[in-house]
């Protein structure tokens, strides 16, 4: 029997591989499973000054010219210090994942076959400028690397205690004691062989790869049947009389609304700047006035805090809780609320019907054909775009009165006599078109001569030319040429 949930087809294996390896892709090269040295994103700690490094270790701020006394290799994890804290707030921003971790101890997989070096041990760290320098401490307990307990498992069938392995770690004030490593290695030893290295480095690290693919769940519902399945038939029409928008929107954008607000599963494909986010908000104004519940989810926190923003634009601060921001949401709330007053719906809904008429009216206009032209200005303005876009597009400088256009609406003895010239070679120019064309000259001082000519003939003697031909014209009574 097939539940009526699951009505349709299967998603195939190969569907359910294409979206684990979207998941293990993230990020290009994990860390945390193929570690390799660099100093170019990562703090050294294993050879830092022992003054330093046990003010580190008990949990103190701690400046990193004092764990890296050499200038040289100062100056290199400085410069790695600025890397680390640059991209460390641009993933917690944009994403909300934190990154900036201390992890110690290395496990080698390869002497088994196996492409894998993982980190064993992973504690939070803060890094925060102080002035030329950085200041780094510990920021949390330490977390068994989850890469390296599914590594352990998948590889070699062995299940890592966790808590036992911690156990051992805080029996020492030593961030990587041998107790931790010894504990591997006898774990490990009939069925592996592993090559434990003690490393101490700060960078960049995640885990949420590794955990999305343990929840990872190969388990069909309805709305992933959805998403691998064709596309089907166009959604049904919607009413978008009664809503309610509070800002600005196109039919499209209406429609959108009106689509989730009648419960239609859908989704909408568009490009940065085409007003998405203007739609998120409508969409929520809708949901929210019919007393339902919204979800947000968005793939950056800017995204989130972005729509936080235009909400509180438009009067309604608070109406989003955000989860990284939720007492400043909840006061605007209650501010909001307490600072709300009595409004004219209907007389505003009025105004916007008035406005919106007006609106079709003036768009309507555009797309009227002029009766004495037969073409509506939208037809023109087309015709002119496509023009302009042309690789070589036409410029001209000449206006023809209206009146004019109304008495050669039939436009073929026009162009006839254009194609006419365009044959007789009118519109073409070349050397021989010009009065200096085959012009010779013996020295550069005939050149200047000849230039001085040309201006005075067109400064001094044409004009009195011309105007000497003008009065007597005048005076005989013949027509101006």
């Amino acid at each position: 029997m097939v539940d009526q949930d699951f009505a349709g087809e299967r998603i195939s294996r190969a569907q359910w591989d294409a979206w684990q390896e979207e998941i293990t892709a993230i990020g290009v090269t994990n860390p945390l499973t193929n570690f390799e040295a660099n100093s170019f994103g990562q703090i050294d700690l294993e050879r830092s000054h022992p003054g330093g490094f046990s003010q580190f270790v008990t949990g103190r701020p701690t400046l990193l010219s004092n764990l890296v006394r050499d200038p040289l290799a100062y100056s290199r994890a400085l410069a790695s210090g600025r890397r680390i804290s640059s991209k460390a707030e641009r993933l917690a921003t944009n994403f909300g994942i934190p990154t900036l971790h201390l992890v110690g101890g290395l496990a080698d997989f390869e002497g088994d076959g196996f492409d894998l070096q993982t980190p064993i041990l992973m504690w939070p760290v803060s890094v925060e400028r102080r002035g030329d320098d950085f200041e780094l401490q510990k920021a949390g307990a330490p977390i068994v690397n989850p890469a390296f307990v599914d590594a352990l498992e998948v590889c070699y069938g062995i299940k890592l205690n966790e808590a036992e392995l911690l156990a051992r770690q805080n029996e020492s004030s030593d961030l990587i004691p041998v107790t931790v490593l010894n504990y591997l290695a006898n774990l490990t030893a009939e069925k592996a062989k592993l090559d434990l290295k003690r490393i101490l480095v700060i960078g960049n690290f995640t885990t949420a790869p590794t955990k999305m693919l343990r929840d990872f769940d190969r388990s069909e519902s309805q709305l992933l049947r959805e998403l691998s399945g064709e596309p089907k038939d166009e959604l049904p029409a919607v009413d978008v009389s009664e809503m309610l928008l509070v800002a600005d929107a196109d039919s499209t954008q209406v429609r959108i609304s009106a689509r989730a607000l009648a419960g239609q599963s859908f989704a909408v494909e568009t490009l940065p700047g085409c007003g998405y986010l203007q739609t998120v908000l409508n969409t929520i104004g809708v949901l929210v006035n019919a007393g339902k519940s919204v979800l947000v989810v968005a793939p950056r926190r800017q995204t989130l805090n972005e729509l936080a923003d235009r909400l509180s634009a438009t009067g309604l601060a608070g109406l989003g809780i955000r989860a990284d921001s939720t007492w400043v949401d909840a006061v605007a709330a209650i501010s909001r609320n307490e600072k709300a007053q009595t409004v004219d719906l209907a007389g505003a809904r009025g105004r916007r019907l008035v406005a919106e008429q007006e609106l079709d009216g003036y768009f309507k206009a555009l797309d009227r054909p002029v009766e004495s032209l037969g073409v509506s200005v939208s037809e023109i303005l087309r015709q002119l775009s496509a023009l302009s876009a042309m690789p070589h597009p036409p410029v001209t400088n000449a206006r023809i009165e209206a009146k004019h256009l109304t008495d050669h609406l039939d436009r073929g003895n026009a162009l006839a006599i254009l194609a006419e010239a365009e044959e007789l070679g009118e519109f073409k120019f070349g050397p021989q078109d010009t009065a200096w064309y085959q012009a010779q000259f013996d020295s550069p001082g005939e050149v200047a001569q000849a230039i001085a000519l040309a201006k005075r003939l067109r400064d001094d003697a044409f004009p009195n030319l011309s105007a000497q031909l003008a009065d007597f014209i005048s005076k005989v009574n013949f027509k101006p040429a």
